[in-house]
C-alpha cells in the first residue's frame, strides 16, 4: 500500500510504503526520486550527512526529501538522483518535516478516519460503486504543467506519447468527456467539480469547443456533442453556486451561437455533425470519417448510409442526437440566464437573452417533432438531406425527451416499442449504441453494438425528466450491474462494454481506466440521490432495495441516504433528519431561504417524519398528493401521514 498525506501546504508531504507480503526481498525494490520537468530550472542536491536524504532546488521553493527504511548502498550521484529501498519492510518518505515513524502513521490513520467520515461511499445493494467511479476521477487528475492547473484527462493512458497515439502529450481533453468527468466528481468536491469545466473553457477556440484540446494537438476543425450547460445548471442546482455560472456564461453562450452558423450550412433550420478542414482532394469519405468524430459516436452505423458534401463541410444527414441536445443547450442556457438575472438584480442584458433562449427552444422543438418524428416506426429518427428518414437506431434517438420535446404519447411509444423491447435495446445488459437488430451489433467494435455509459446516462436523465419511474429503476440497476461487474473482478472501468456478455476486456479498444465508465455507477447512485436539471433533489426509489449511500456533498451540506423495506433515511449534517414507515419517493427537495419544500410519494402508506434543522422556519410539502403548508418550530420533530 502507498498513502501519500499533504502537511501544512503544498511544501510538504509524507509517504508509506508498506512491505509486500507476496514478492521475496531480493526481487522488490522501490526508487525515490525527485525529477523537474523539462527545462524548468531547478537543482537536485544529495544531503553528504543522510543517504536517505536529498534536496531539490527550485528558485521559488525548497524540498527537502528523507527516506527512513531499509536503503540500498547505491550512491546518488548524477545518473541516480534517488534513493532506493528494499520493499521487505515498510518505508516511510519526508519532505520538509521531521516526524518519526511513530508520528507519521499518526498522522496517516487521523487522515485516512477523516476522509473515510467525510467521503463518498456506497453500501447495501449499490456496494462500492461510489468509491470506485471516484477512483476513475482521481486516478486520471493531473497538474500540467502547460497550462499550470489541475485538469482530468479522459484517461492517463493517452497522456503517453505512443507511435499509435502521437497526437496529445501530457494532457487531452476531450468535450463531453471532460463534462460528464464533472459530474462524477461532483458528490465528492465541488472544487474538482466545478474544475472540470474551468478547464475545458480554457481551450475554446474562435467561439467554439475544439475536439481534442492537449499541449500536442487541437483538433478545432471540429467540436462535440454540446452539453457543458446541461451539466453546469446540474452542478448549480446541486451546490448553489451562481458565482460559477457567472464565470463560464458568457463562453458556454459564445459556443452555443457557433453551432447554427457552422453546422446548418443547408440552411434547413436543423444542425449536422461536420469539420472544417479544408477539402483537398475527391475522396470524401475520408472527411466523412472526420465529421463522424464530432458526434462522439465515432463509427456509429447511423453514418453508414450518408455521405459528405465538401462545400458546406457537414454530412448530409441531420442528426436527431446533436439537434436534441442543442435545444437542451437552449432551455439549460436560458435557466442559467434566468439564474443570473436574479442574483444580478434582473439584469436587462441576460433578461433578454433568456427571452431570446426560450423562444429559439421552442422554435427547435416544433422544427425536431415536425421533420425528425418516424410516425412509422414510432420514434425520433435522423432524416436525409433528401428526406427520408433513416431507420438506423441508437440511444440518441430518445434523446428528445431528455431535451425535453416529446409529446407524451410519442415518449411512450418509443419506451415501450422501443427502449425496452428485447430485439432492440433491453436485455441483461442494456443500452447498446446500436440496436441489436441492426447488422452492425454483430461488429462488437466500438459504437457498433457496444454499451456506453455516457448514452446510458443521457438516456436515463431523459426517463427521468420525463417521470417513467420504473423505466429508471430498471436501467439504473442494470448499469450498476454492469459496472461492478468488471470493477469487483478487475478494478476495470472501461470506456465501453460487451452488450451480450458484460465485459470491458474483450476488445483492444475498450480502455480499461476511463473517467466515464464511471457514469455507469453514477446512474445506479441516482436511485438514491439525484440532481434534478430542473432544481432540487430526488432521493430514493418505491423499489425498497436495501442500499446505502453516505457522504453526498450538496448545498446545505453533506447527504447520507438509506433506503429498505421498512423505509427511506435522508440525513444531513446541519441535523436534518427525514424519515418514512415505507418504500418512498422524495423529489424536489430544496431549501429556499428558510422554507423546506418537497414533495413525498409512499408505496404503502406509513408516515414521514422529519427532524427540523436550525434556520427553517417554514414547510411546504406534497404528501402522496395532499400539500402541506405549515410553521416549523426549529429542531423540532414532524409528523405527516402518507395513507
Amino acid at each position: 500500500m502507498i498513502a501519500i498525506y499533504q502537511i501544512g501546504d503544498l511544501c510538504g508531504f509524507c509517504l508509506l510504503i508498506d512491505k509486500s507480503p507476496e514478492i521475496p526481498a531480493p526481487y522488490l525494490r522501490f526508487y525515490i526520486n525527485g525529477l523537474f520537468r523539462w527545462n524548468a530550472p531547478g537543482s537536485i542536491l544529495r544531503n553528504v550527512e543522510n543517504p536517505g536524504g536529498f534536496c531539490l532546488q527550485s528558485p521559488h521553493q525548497t524540498f527537502n526529501i528523507s527516506v527512513l527504511g531499509r536503503l540500498d548502498p547505491t550512491p546518488i550521484n548524477a545518473s541516480h538522483p534517488g534513493v532506493l529501498i528494499y520493499g521487505d519492510q515498510t518505508a516511510y518518505v519526508r519532505c520538509n518535516h521531521t516526524m518519526s515513524p511513530v508520528e507519521m502513521d499518526a498522522f496517516l490513520t487521523e487522515k485516512r478516519a477523516a476522509w473515510d467520515r467525510t467521503s463518498l461511499a456506497g453500501g447495501g445493494t449499490l456496494q462500492d460503486a461510489p468509491e470506485a467511479m471516484l477512483r476513475g476521477i482521481l486516478w486520471n487528475t493531473i497538474y500540467e504543467p502547460i497550462k499550470e492547473r489541475i485538469c482530468t484527462p479522459v484517461t492517463r493512458e493517452w497522456c503517453i506519447i505512443k507511435p499509435e497515439r502521437p497526437w496529445f502529450g501530457s494532457y487531452v481533453l476531450f468535450v463531453w468527456d471532460t463534462c460528464f468527468n464533472a459530474l462524477i466528481a461532483a458528490g465528492q468536491s465541488k472544487e474538482l467539480a466545478e474544475q472540470q469545466i474551468y478547464s475545458l473553457l480554457q481551450g475554446m477556440v474562435n467561439g467554439m469547443l475544439p475536439l481534442v484540446d492537449s499541449e500536442v494537438s487541437i483538433f478545432d476543425d471540429r467540436s462535440q456533442p454540446p452539453v457543458a450547460a446541461f451539466v453546469a445548471l446540474k452542478l448549480y442546482h446541486q451546490f448553489g453556486d451562481a458565482g460559477f455560472l457567472d464565470a463560464i456564461f458568457e463562453r458556454l453562450l459564445t459556443w452555443h451561437r457557433w453551432w447554427l452558423p457552422n453546422r446548418d450550412r443547408n440552411g434547413d433550420g436543423l444542425l449536422e455533425w461536420g469539420t472544417d478542414l479544408p477539402v483537398t482532394h475527391t475522396d470524401y469519405q475520408g472527411y466523412l470519417d472526420v465529421a463522424k468524430c464530432e458526434s462522439g459516436l465515432d463509427n456509429s452505423p447511423m453514418y453508414d448510409d450518408t455521405t459528405f458534401d465538401p462545400e458546406l463541410h457537414t454530412m448530409r444527414l441531420a442528426d436527431v442526437g446533436l439537434n436534441s441536445l442543442y435545444a437542451l443547450d437552449c432551455w439549460a442556457l436560458a435557466e442559467i440566464a434566468a439564474i443570473l438575472s436574479k442574483h444580478a438584480g434582473n439584469s436587462p442584458s441576460r433578461a433578454g437573452t433568456e427571452q431570446e433562449l426560450r423562444a429559439e427552444y421552442i422554435a427547435f422543438g416544433e422544427r425536431i417533432n415536425r421533420e425528425l418524428w418516424n410516425e412509422q416506426l414510432g420514434i425520433y429518427c435522423n432524416r436525409h438531406w433528401d428526406g427520408r428518414l433513416s431507420a438506423t437506431l441508437s440511444p440518441t434517438c430518445f434523446y428528445p425527451m431528455l431535451a425535453g420535446i416529446a409529446p407524451r404519447e410519442r415518449a411512450e411509444r418509443m419506451l415501450n416499442q422501443h427502449l425496452l423491447n428485447p430485439q432492440e435495446f433491453w436485455g441483461e445488459y442494456a443500452l447498446p449504441a446500436s440496436a441489436k437488430d441492426h447488422p452492425a451489433f454483430a461488429d462488437n467494435n466500438y459504437w457498433r453494438g457496444r454499451i456506453w455509459a455516457p448514452t446510458n446516462f443521457l438516456v436515463y436523465e431523459g426517463l427521468k425528466r420525463c417521470g417513467y419511474d420504473e423505466a429508471t429503476h430498471q436501467l439504473a440497476r442494470k448499469s450498476l450491474a454492469l459496472f461492478l461487474q468488471e470493477w469487483q473482478a478487475e478494478s476495470h472501468i472501461h470506456e465501453n462494454y460487451n452488450t451480450l456478455t458484460g465485459d470491458g476486456d474483450d476488445v483492444s479498444n475498450a480502455d480499461p481506466v476511463y473517467t466515464w465508465g464511471g457514469l455507469l455507477a453514477l446512474t445506479g447512485m441516482s436511485e438514491l440521490v439525484h440532481v434534478r436539471v430542473e432544481g432540487g433533489l430526488d432521493f430514493g426509489s418505491l423499489s425498497g432495495e436495501p442500499a446505502a449511500l453516505h457522504n453526498f456533498h450538496a448545498a446545505g451540506g453533506v447527504y447520507t441516504i438509506t433506503t429498505a423495506a421498512d423505509g427511506l433515511v435522508v440525513k444531513r449534517s446541519d441535523g436534518l433528519e427525514i424519515t418514512t414507515s415505507a418504500p418512498a419517493r422524495i423529489t424536489g427537495f430544496r431549501q429556499s431561504g428558510d422554507t423546506l419544500i418537497f414533495t413525498v410519494s409512499a408505496a404503502g402508506g406509513g408516515s414521514l417524519a422529519l427532524r427540523i434543522p436550525a434556520g427553517v422556519v417554514n414547510l411546504d410539502i406534497t404528501a402522496n398528493n395532499l400539500r402541506v403548508i405549515r410553521s416549523a418550530q426549529e429542531n423540532g420533530l414532524v409528523r405527516i401521514p402518507l395513507g
